[in-house]
């Protein structure tokens, strides 16, 4: 989605009770209302006839909320934006998906596990997922999931989840970050630092207990495995172990912060906090266009930069919407707006974004 602008302006103002950007139009006022919350006004195809359920669902057409019926279409599926979703303060969990560890992107340690959903939670803000660690698997007895994904230099990670050994505890239960660490990470159990990487050796079977691990990285490369979790028995003959697992968490952060759910890219959320929809756009060819007619309009969008308010904007019979990363909400009207309508549009913007 790209158009080129002018000068912008930001607002920090919040939206008065009752007010929308429905009442900037008036009476033979042309223009568009996009706001991709609503979930109503959203379709799969530029026809209209699959209606955008989902986070992670493409939209080939928007409906105008101004009333106007200037609706914004894609005909080519592979040019469609995506509707996306993120909690207020915005996505900070890096692990997709999070509650998902039989989905590819967990690759196996040796062998991978069984995982099943668990008929015992041991959260409240997460689904729990069951690992059944079979030691007769592997002849070494290694069974876990490595998580690969993209580094920062000299960034600093905490890794986290809960865990519960459900029917007894493996002789060793590895939690590691790869290579090019900072020397002086630490594993934590509730709350207790642990000097080796076998957690295990702190677990008791049948309570839950919370893991974390925060470490810089030092190295050079951009891709790794910073989430490595693997089991072993030290000996053969010992039965399969049931283990419970939730809340697992990778994030840019010197701390622990609240656990949020991570389906895909697109879909992420967080017990207690309003969501955000915005539309993504793949900057390449992704692209909405309305029939607008002819005129100087004023165009005000919200991306996760802030707020704009774009004065003197030419649309010469065709529109199309602002093509950022995340585009949260929209509005063009073909004349100048007052201050005071400025002020309004700029804090109805602002609710939009995260």
């Amino acid at each position: 989605m790209r158009i080129g602008y002018a000068t912008a302006v930001t607002s920090p103002l919040s939206l008065r009770p009752g007010r929308n950007p429905g009442n900037l139009f008036r009476p033979g006022d042309s223009g568009l209302w996009i706001d991709p919350s609503r979930a109503g006004s959203l379709f799969q195809d530029a026809a209209g006839a699959t209606p955008v359920t989902a986070a992670g669902q493409p939209v080939g057409r928007v409906l105008d909320r101004s009333g106007r019926g200037m609706h914004a279409v894609q005909a080519t599926a592979s040019a469609r934006p995506i509707l996306g979703r993120l909690p207020r303060g915005g996505s900070r969990n890096l692990l997709a998906p999070s509650e998902d560890l039989s989905n590819a992107a967990w690759v196996p340690f040796f062998i991978k596990p069984v995982v099943i959903a668990s008929p015992d939670s041991i959260s409240t803000v997460s689904a729990t997922q069951r690992i059944v660690y079979d030691p007769t698997i592997q002849a070494n007895r290694y069974s876990g999931f490595i998580r690969s994904m993209a580094l920062i230099q000299g960034a600093t990670y905490t890794l986290s989840f809960k865990i519960c050994c459900r029917t007894r505890v493996p002789d060793n239960i590895i939690f590691s970050f790869g290579n090019n660490w900072s020397p002086t990470a630490t594993v934590v159990i509730d709350g207790a630092g642990l000097p080796a990487a076998n957690i295990g050796a702190r677990l008791v079977a049948g309570q839950v207990h919370s893991v974390m691990l925060t470490y810089t990285h030092i190295g050079s490369q951009t891709l790794g495995s910073p989430f490595t979790l693997y089991f072993q028995d030290a000996v053969a003959g010992k039965g399969t172990a049931n283990l419970d697992i939730a809340e697992i968490q990778s994030e840019i952060s010197p701390a622990k912060t609240a656990y949020q759910t991570i389906v895909s890219q697109y879909d992420a959320t967080q017990a207690g906090e309003p969501l955000r929809w915005y539309l993504s756009d793949d900057l390449v060819d992704d692209s909405l266009t309305a029939p607008l007619p002819s005129g100087t309009y004023t165009v005000g969008f919200a991306n996760d930069a802030g707020v704009s308010i774009l004065t003197g904007q030419a649309v010469t019979g065709t529109y199309s919407l602002p093509g950022p990363a995340r585009l949260y909400g929209a509005l063009a009207i073909n004349r100048a707006l007052s201050a005071a309508e400025t002020a309004m549009l700029s804090a109805w913007l602002g609710s939009r974004r995260p």
